[in-house]
């Protein structure tokens, strides 16, 4: 992690001693709460000013591109002043470099910001890192969408059927940013707040950054037919958020982590009805429960979405989403659950509860 953070800071350092353009903004922001939340507390290095405040900060950020013959330099980096964690950091939001190897083909490596599907805050394929502690505190809406490092393809193959096909490797994965882990925001789960009073609950597995733990997500982006576009995505990796849980069978402790997933999915776009129509569907494949029957692991889920849009004025548009969810075996979350929640842990057969 050291090696990283130093070689970005490297690149960066050379790329601001030659620049050509740079801009960027100061931004005051504050957030602070109507009532007390008591349930933050003040651990460790934490202080607890998220009883208060949900966001308090002073923010720089700079912005760095430089364009040549051999490929286009970009660097976004924000100087963060925080009061309610009471530190000051630098975030190196993008650095990337993209160019053109050949003429069908363009290539981008490093941080940057990916996002692709068609739903308005509401993401099925677009399986990239979230900040939602961002999008909840009230930073601006584009620090909703985490970076990724990541080294990502666009091909062009010049066919009628087939526009570009998208391709994205992330050497290590990255989950998001979960919304209770920087002490501003807190609230009670009956669950694992039990399994936290036992002494049965440890801290969340981090994934390694081994091979085999890198996500691949790919897009086909298809050409239009009668004004709509479509597209078909895949994705191979882990679930964003630690879901799944191991258990221990010698000292019934659960650790946190993040389970193997693949998505599935299509989307497609166009004027009709006066408007802007999308829709977007995808099958979320949890690999390590195919059955649906170790209530440990998320089951695997088909999503879709439709989104209607449409502008009265030239200052005023609205819209209407619709999301789904279609949870498979959903009668062993059930009757899982029950067990949980009543607080018999003892009754739970261990057996269920194999990786």
């Amino acid at each position: 992690m050291k090696i990283r953070q130093f070689t970005i800071l490297l690149i960066l350092l050379q790329g601001i001693l030659s620049a050509q353009e740079w801009n960027g903004f100061v931004e005051f922001s504050l957030s602070p709460k109507f009532s007390q939340n008591k349930l933050i507390q003040s651990v460790s290095a934490v202080p607890a000013n998220g009883r208060y405040y949900a966001l308090g900060e002073q923010r720089l950020q700079l912005k760095f591109e430089h364009a040549s013959d051999r490929g286009d330099l970009f660097f976004k980096i924000d100087f963060i002043n925080d009061n309610v964690l009471e530190n000051t950091k630098l975030d190196v939001r993008e650095a990337f470099f993209t160019t053109t190897p050949v003429e069908w083909m363009d290539l981008k490596i490093g941080r940057q910001i990916q996002t692709w599907g068609v739903g308005d805050l509401m993401f099925i394929n677009d399986v990239f890192p979230k900040d939602w502690i961002s999008f909840f505190a009230g930073r601006q809406d584009a620090y909703l969408k985490a970076p990724s490092d990541a080294i990502r393809f666009s091909l062009f193959p010049g066919l009628s059927a087939i526009e570009a096909i998208d391709i994205s490797l992330m050497p290590f994965a990255q989950s998001d940013l979960n919304l209770m882990t920087e002490g501003r925001f807190a609230s009670r789960d009956p669950l694992l707040g039990q399994l936290l009073r036992d002494g049965r609950l440890t801290p969340t597995q981090t994934t390694s950054t081994e091979w085999n733990n890198a996500e691949l997500a790919a897009r086909l982006q298809l050409g239009a037919v009668k004004g709509f576009t479509t597209a078909l995505y895949t994705y191979k990796g882990r679930w964003n958020n630690p879901l799944a849980m191991r258990l221990d069978s010698q000292t019934f402790t659960f650790s946190p982590y993040f389970a193997k997933l693949q998505v599935y999915g299509a989307s497609s776009r166009g004027a009709a009805l006066g408007g802007i129509v999308s829709v977007e569907g995808g099958y979320y494949y949890s690999e390590e429960d195919e059955n649906g029957d170790n209530p440990l692991i998320p089951n695997s889920s088909l999503r879709y979405l439709a989104l209607y849009e449409r502008s009265l004025t030239t200052t005023l548009d609205i819209g209407v989403q619709y999301y789904g969810e279609m949870i498979r075996n959903f009668s062993s979350i059930e009757k899982n659950y029950q067990l949980l929640l009543a607080g018999n842990l003892q009754l739970l057969d261990s057996e269920a509860f194999k990786d």
